[in-house]
């Protein structure tokens, strides 16, 4: 290899590796996240139940539809500037569009960066995936089963409030429809 370009290899590598580092360090500066988020927080199965109806009823409200969830438990975590949140598996229930009968199991994991600012988390644009097995829709007593799969949604991020002691978080989740639900995680 000619000397000019092993020299230009280099310095391309040691730029990638120092642009890599900076975008690494930037968003780890300790003065904007609160220290007590630190760790892993689980919504038990009954308070993910409630919080997901609500959070459901404030969405769903909106698009006519009545549905009702059954919640597994609910998992936050706050390392290394990520926020990485899951749901193991629910269940929907209810009434959709035209009055159909809705049936579905789904999951879901959702990761963004984030911050805290001022009694807020500030979670940055993330990645949300949630998992959906087969959809049930029963119109006037015939059955449709909708394969639905896997559906991934990148999210715009969100400045809520939030309260953290060394074992509960409680915190303002936005809903599409406007306003917020809130949510109480306890340390795991």
């Amino acid at each position: 290899m000619p000397k000019s370009r092993h020299v230009v290899s280099v310095l391309a590598a040691s730029a990638v590796v120092l642009v890599g580092a900076a975008l690494t360090a930037a968003p780890a500066q300790a003065a904007t996240r609160d220290r007590c988020l630190n760790g892993t927080w689980t919504m038990s199965p009954a308070q993910a139940t409630a919080y997901m109806n609500r959070l459901t009823a404030a969405s769903a409200g909106a698009g006519g539809m009545d549905l009702h969830v059954t919640s597994g438990p609910i998992t936050a975590t706050f390392a290394g500037g990520q926020f990485t949140v899951s749901n193991g598996s629910y269940q929907v229930t209810g009434t959709g569009p035209n009055n159909a009968d809705v049936t579905a199991t789904a999951s879901y994991s959702a990761s963004a960066p984030y911050t805290t600012r001022s009694g807020k988390v500030v979670v940055g644009p993330g990645t949300a995936v949630v998992h959906m097995g087969n959809m049930t829709m029963t119109v006037g007593g015939q059955a449709i089963t909708v394969p639905v799969g896997d559906q991934t949604v990148n999210s715009p991020g969100a400045r809520t409030s939030y309260t953290c002691t060394r074992t509960k978080l409680t915190w303002s989740i936005p809903v599409p429809s406007g306003g917020t639900v809130q949510a109480t995680f306890t340390r795991s």
